[in-house]
């Protein structure tokens, strides 16, 4: 540096400097719970939808009759139901309920007061449940934002879920000149960029992710935290993880094959074999401390964006596209006690 003041930390990472405004503590987020606050990801996928090999409707065959057809039908709150039908359903008919865990929700939180677009830190009271920011809304005329979270919690605890997270909000304050005890720091426009008054984002460890793997039910992970931290992860009271978006994975269950058939003059014959498929979008949510000290990482399931039958030639299974940020992902970590 030519002029100015830089304090760096551990691994020489700045932690206040002249040259930029220095991130400082502006609040919890509050959860909003009027209506249409609330949104849960199974109630919203498309009632109906039709489609055979090929395309979306039922293909006529040579003597003009219609080919066998699948389509797929909501049934109850977090169910779906696929059919798979002969001709005529004397020709063989098949079908299949899939039932969506109640572990899944979108919660509205508000921050006020900020003076730029909020960096959230997470905790969880709780290791198995877990939250990340999906969307921050900047309210017209205000400087308050509102933030939807993507939430997972155990089969059946929805009321539970937001009394095990703390949302920390962080912001870079448009700090004006004061007077009494304490120390500023100015940019070269002579702005401020520092004030001790202010509580700054203090990092005490971060969370690398080298590798990323395993089934939708029990993603494995490759991870470790920093060997000598200011503060390690295990040993903070509140580990707040910073939330951002690092993974969006894909999840394919194919299952097993059926048998249908076509009719024409003469009857049912000409076998036609097909298998259901649905198809889920996740989103890499949140992250927890074991007991063990280890991390725990999060992946958390969206509405379903395609359902139905495929050809019998698609092989059956349940799996998961991985597609994440450039390895290794570094997950900042601060102690949420430190700003309670």
């Amino acid at each position: 540096m030519s002029y100015g003041l830089m304090t760096s930390g551990y691994n020489t990472y700045t932690v206040v400097t002249s040259e930029g405004k220095s991130l400082v503590y502006v609040g919890k987020a509050t959860q909003q719970t009027g209506s249409g606050d609330t949104y849960y990801v199974q109630d919203n996928y498309s009632q109906y939808k039709r489609y055979e090999r090929g395309g979306m409707n039922c293909s006529q065959i040579a003597n003009g009759s219609d080919s066998p057809c699948s389509y797929s039908a909501f049934t109850a709150y977090g169910q779906f139901k696929l059919f798979q039908y002969g001709e005529d359903f004397e020709c063989g008919s098949h079908s299949w309920t899939i039932t969506l865990a109640d572990e899944t929700a979108y919660l509205t939180y508000q921050i006020n007061s900020c003076d730029s677009v909020p960096t959230v830190f997470i905790h969880s009271s709780n290791i198995n449940y877990a939250g990340t920011v999906i969307s921050i809304y900047n309210i017209p005329s205000t400087n308050n934002y509102t933030l939807r979270v993507l939430v997972s919690f155990p089969s059946g605890q929805r009321s539970s879920v937001a009394s095990k997270l703390s949302l920390y909000c962080f912001h870079t304050k448009s700090a004006t000149a004061s007077s009494g005890y304490g120390m500023e720091l100015y940019d070269s426009s002579g702005n401020v960029a520092y004030n001790t008054d202010n509580n700054p984002a203090s990092v005490g460890d971060i969370l690398s992710i080298t590798a990323i793997g395993g089934t939708p039910s029990s993603p494995t992970e490759t991870s470790s935290f920093l060997s000598s931290p200011p503060q390690s992860a295990s040993s903070m009271s509140k580990p707040a993880f910073l939330s951002f978006d690092w993974a969006r994975p894909v999840r394919t269950w194919v299952g097993s094959q059926v048998t249908v058939q076509d009719k024409d003059n003469y009857g049912c014959d000409d076998d036609e074999h097909y298998k259901p498929k649905y198809i889920q979008p996740y989103v890499g949510s949140g992250f927890n401390i074991q007991s063990n000290g280890n991390a725990r990482v999060h992946v958390t399931g969206l509405t379903l964006s395609d359902w139905g039958m495929v050809s019998n030639s698609t092989s059956t299974g349940d799996a998961m596209s991985w597609n994440t940020t450039p390895l290794p992902i570094n997950v900042p970590i601060i102690d949420g006690a430190d700003y309670d």
